[in-house]
Formats: structure tokens, C-alpha cells, sequence
């Protein structure tokens, strides 16, 4: 008859292996499971950047929002247009629009700026203003749009774990939509 080791020990001894055996496994079902969890947190929290345009008689603003359910945050903004580029829009613009206040607000330096989710940045915007004569609203309404027409933006962003970098790229043709082709 043949002498088994499990049946020479003790009940003592057999519970003692049985709780190594368990916690064992419990201890692989944990990791296993925080893993999972893990998993589901890189995806359950990714940005998805939308650039928005708007362009309406008494307005023109420019708008970048994250539509995802997790943090955005920017890493880097290069605006184009011909063989300009730069690190944001209100660069094409004269200083006398700047500093003259005819853009009612521009975004600056954006690198490492975070947008929380369904959440936007205005990175330009213009208003009309009413103690203007209509002439004036028009022409810098006209001007803005030549500007914008021929720009291209590339807004490069990561989501909250730096795993995932996205980049959008929007091209302005649209505001050219109001004058006069050739």
C-alpha cells in the first residue's frame, strides 16, 4: 500500500494547506481583478477633442471642447497659415486688434492647459459691438474672417494618464465661405 503525504498529515496540518491554497488564489483573483480595473480606467476616461466653429452676424468665435468623459489636456498648438506658423491664432492678427480690443477674447499659450470633460475653451472669439457704427462691426467682421480662412490648427493632446496622445486638425476654409472665389 502506497504511503501518500496528504493522508500522513495531521487535520491540523490539512487545514493549515488549505487556507496557503486559498489565500493564494485569493491573492490571483485580486491581481487579476485590480488589472481589469485598470484596464477600464485607461478607457472609460478618454478625451475626444471637437473644434467648433461659429460664425454668425454679431459673432465669430472659435471653440475647442471635449466631448469625452475624461480630462484633455493639451500638449501642443501649432497654427498655419501659408508659410506662417504658431502657437496660436491671435498671432495672424494686427496688434491694433489685439490691443485694440476688437477681438473680445483670445487664448494664449495653451501647452499643459487641461479641459475637464464635456467642457470648452474659447480659443478666440469676436462680438459685435453695439456703440459701433454697423460699418465698423462689418469690416472687422470681414477682416477676421480673411485671416481665418487661410489658417490651419493642429492641437495635439493626451488623455489624464499620458498613454493615449490624439491630434486634430481643423483648416478654417470655412470663414472664405462669404467672399468671392478667383
Amino acid at each position: 500500500m502506497a504511503n501518500f503525504f496528504f493522508l500522513t498529515l495531521t487535520t491540523a496540518d490539512k487545514i493549515s494547506l488549505a487556507a496557503v491554497i486559498i489565500s493564494l488564489a485569493s491573492v490571483f483573483f485580486t491581481w487579476f481583478s485590480l488589472r481589469l480595473q485598470r484596464i477600464h480606467n485607461y478607457k472609460s476616461v478618454k478625451p475626444i477633442g471637437a473644434i467648433f466653429l461659429i460664425d454668425t452676424e454679431s459673432r465669430i468665435v472659435i471653440t475647442f471642447f471635449n466631448n469625452g468623459v475624461g480630462p484633455l489636456t493639451i500638449s501642443q498648438v501649432i497654427a498655419r497659415k501659408g508659410k506662417e506658423t504658431g502657437s496660436n491664432l491671435f498671432g495672424f492678427f494686427p496688434e491694433s486688434y489685439l490691443n485694440g480690443g476688437v477681438l473680445t477674447s483670445y487664448a494664449g499659450d495653451l501647452q499643459n492647459h487641461t479641459i475637464a470633460a464635456n467642457s470648452s475653451l474659447d480659443l478666440l472669439k469676436w462680438e459685435s459691438e453695439t456703440s459701433l457704427a454697423p460699418e465698423i462691426n462689418d469690416t472687422h467682421k470681414g477682416e477676421i474672417r480673411r485671416v481665418l480662412m487661410d489658417v490651419t490648427l493642429d492641437i495635439k493632446y493626451h488623455d489624464v494618464y499620458e498613454k493615449n496622445h490624439y491630434t486634430l486638425s481643423e483648416n478654417f476654409a470655412w470663414f472664405g465661405r462669404h467672399f468671392k472665389k478667383g
